[in-house]
């Protein structure tokens, strides 16, 4: 499991069947490196759910209390 993604799935709350979904991800046959790309993904993922919820809820971004 990449570090990167661990960090990302601490900040953001996420299960395990959650990073074991994102860690399949491959991207022109590469898996994200970066933590940044790994919350990039994470993010868009999770702010997504709205859309199928027809809701006009709004991801707020990380559950860390000490992200901004």
């Amino acid at each position: 499991m990449p570090a990167a993604l661990v960090s990302v799935a601490e900040e953001h709350g996420l299960t395990s069947t959650e990073v074991e979904a994102l860690a399949a991800i491959r991207i022109r046959g590469r898996q994200p490196q970066t933590k940044q790309r790994w919350d990039f993904i994470a993010t868009a993922l999770l702010a997504s759910e709205a859309l199928d919820n027809d809701s006009p809820t709004v991801y707020q971004g990380s559950s860390n209390p000490e992200e901004p």
